[in-house]
């Protein structure tokens, strides 16, 4: 297995370090193709962000950001580090971290394993 630059705590990855990678060669669960709406949450975001979860393995997901009348910016609202990813249809929440980012597409390591939410996402 090849490892891949690492990012300090708290910070994103630069594209361009990730670039020299193929997808394949970082990808450590295989994905399935998926569609399900999810909102980011986090303290450091003042409404929830919402995005679709376009496809997902066991250790992490490929997100698109999505523009909204809360979201003007879409893809191109600034994200933290670290956040909650919740599908309230699924009732699951996830701990993340931004691993790479194209656009309004983020690639997202869960940090911990999904919890079941509420009916009203707590």
């Amino acid at each position: 297995m090849i490892l891949g630059p690492v990012a300090l705590p708290g910070t994103v990855p630069q594209q361009s370090d990730l670039d020299s990678l193929e997808d394949s060669e970082r990808r450590i669960a295989r994905r399935k193709a998926a569609g399900t709406s999810a909102v980011i949450l986090s303290p450091s975001v003042s409404v929830p962000i919402s995005c679709l979860v376009r496809d997902y393995s066991p250790t992490g997901a490929r997100l698109e950001i999505v523009a909204t009348p809360e979201n003007l910016l879409g893809g191109r609202v600034k994200l933290p580090a670290h956040f909650k990813l919740q599908m309230r249809l699924d009732r699951m929440e996830m701990d993340c971290a931004i691993m790479w980012r194209r656009g309004a597409f983020v690639g997202v390591k869960f940090l911990a394993t999904p919890r079941v939410v509420g009916k009203n996402g707590r």
